[in-house]
């Protein structure tokens, strides 16, 4: 009788008589499994960018959740800011259905809140007026966000945090989070950095149940 590990991998007992095919077909197909549905995270997509980052087709139906890393080189201005945007079927949802808020604080300031609603895009943990060193890895150097159920009928929500130096090398923290308003399902996301060159950019976007 065939038996199975801990993680429910099957694998034939001492007296059965392998079937080598069908035992490799099995263990192949619990592992895959488990990867999709149990595991933790699972690299799925990595992608170079500069000052617009656009990645379609990688929210699916095998992961419920998913965590997006951007590392980059920042310039010298990055006082505008940055947005990220669903898009669904190479298009990006634009209406005015999105709504975060945020704060900020670094060891220079007190607590800085912000919020709003009904936007075309949500405001990501980017820059707050302030000016980045050139050559320093910044915000987007250090810009974690995770997507929640975005390949659901349900309203996909967001919660983002990242590290925000400036000139005078005067560290700050920044965290968002929000939701958009329809109960729609999305396949991907744009990110736009305004007002800064970046350089060396990279996303990862990993997937998690």
């Amino acid at each position: 009788m065939a038996g199975t590990t801990s993680r429910g991998y099957r694998y034939p007992s001492n007296a059965d008589t392998p079937n080598i095919a069908t035992d490799i077909q099995n263990l192949a197909s619990d592992i895959n499994t488990d990867v999709n549905t149990k595991m933790g995270l699972f690299l799925l997509n990595t992608t170079t960018f500069t000052s617009t980052c656009t990645i379609d087709g990688v929210f699916t139906s095998s992961f419920r959740n998913y965590k997006i890393i951007l590392t980059a080189q920042i310039g010298a201005s990055v006082s505008s800011g940055a947005t990220m945007a669903l898009r669904a079927s190479g298009t990006t949802t634009s209406a005015t259905n999105y709504n975060y808020a945020g704060m900020y604080v670094s060891s220079s300031s007190t607590f800085v809140g912000n919020a709003s609603s009904n936007q075309t895009s949500w405001k990501m943990p980017w820059s707050y007026g302030g000016t980045g060193s050139s050559g320093i890895y910044g915000s987007v150097g250090n810009l974690t966000i995770d997507v929640f159920q975005p390949q659901l009928a349900l309203q996909t929500c967001f919660n983002a945090q990242g590290e925000m130096p400036n000139t005078a090398g005067i560290s700050g923290f920044a965290q968002y989070s929000g939701n958009h308003l329809l109960t729609s399902a999305y396949d991907g996301f744009t990110i736009v950095i305004a007002g800064s060159a970046v350089t060396n950019g990279i996303a990862k976007v990993y997937g998690y149940n």
